[in-house]
């Protein structure tokens, strides 16, 4: 029976709704990170977990700070269209985040959840990402949230050279995928996209590509929404465009 927590947070987007964790088996098995019962439950609440990097494939990377556990968030619909994954980019961490005071990232790692979403609405600028989130929740879809690399570090060490199926992030997003088995999912940026192109799930979902929300990337949003301002209203109506084309309509 696979356990689930709630997230608890009055000041989240996301507040209430419940969340899974169906594939740390395949985390546990590529990078020994050892999600725990305990640490499922902690997730519910808006903290960042240490894990000890030496018992992980990343011992010898000095500067790794972050690593996102995929999380599956159950929408309360009573009638379930179905499965989206938002595939992003990686685990971004601040290292002078205050969060992070009292934690040794020279032994430890930051384990959290993708997006932040169980953290305040005003944290980090991840109001969009909730938003979205909540909205293809609230239109009766799951949401399984994972990213192309699973964790971040300044020079980007962690990610252990190519793309390949040496790769564990890759061999990781693999066998996600086709546990999940998501009817659908949105590729968040152009990294996500391109290299989800060489994934082959056993039963693909339709690929549905979007401009990363990120305020970094508003240059390519100018483009895209010409006069309109850059709000989070006109990002998501485009973004419903896209998928409604796709037949994921929320």
């Amino acid at each position: 029976m696979i356990n689930m927590t709630t997230i608890t947070n009055p000041r989240a987007i996301l507040n209430g709704y419940n969340i899974e964790f169906p594939t740390k088996r395949y985390i546990d098995s590529n990078f020994n990170i050892n999600i725990t019962n305990a640490d499922e439950n902690a997730f519910g609440n808006p903290r960042l977990l240490p894990k000890t990097k030496s018992d992980t494939v990343f011992s010898m990377i000095p500067d790794l700070v972050g690593f996102d556990v995929p999380v599956l968030v159950k929408s309360s619909c009573p009638e379930n269209k179905g499965t989206v994954v938002i595939l992003g980019q990686d685990a971004l961490r601040d290292p002078k985040d205050p969060l992070l005071n009292g934690i040794n990232t020279n032994t430890d790692i930051v384990v959290g959840l993708p997006y932040a979403i169980a953290f305040d609405q005003d944290y980090k600028q991840v109001a969009d990402y909730h938003n979205l989130i909540k909205a293809i929740l609230d239109g009766g879809y799951d949401v399984y949230l994972t990213d192309i690399w699973k964790s971040w570090d300044k020079d980007h060490i962690s990610r252990l050279g190519k793309w390949s199926k040496k790769n564990p992030h890759q061999k990781s997003l693999l066998d996600e995928l086709n546990a999940i088995n998501a009817d659908f999912v949105i590729l968040m940026g152009n990294e996500a996209k391109n290299k989800y192109a060489s994934i082959k799930p056993s039963t693909p979902p339709v690929q549905i590509h979007i401009p990363h929300l990120s305020p970094a990337n508003n240059g390519t949003w100018a483009k895209i929404l010409g006069s309109k301002p850059i709000t989070f209203q006109n990002k998501i109506g485009h973004i419903r465009k896209e998928c409604n084309k796709q037949g994921l309509v929320f």
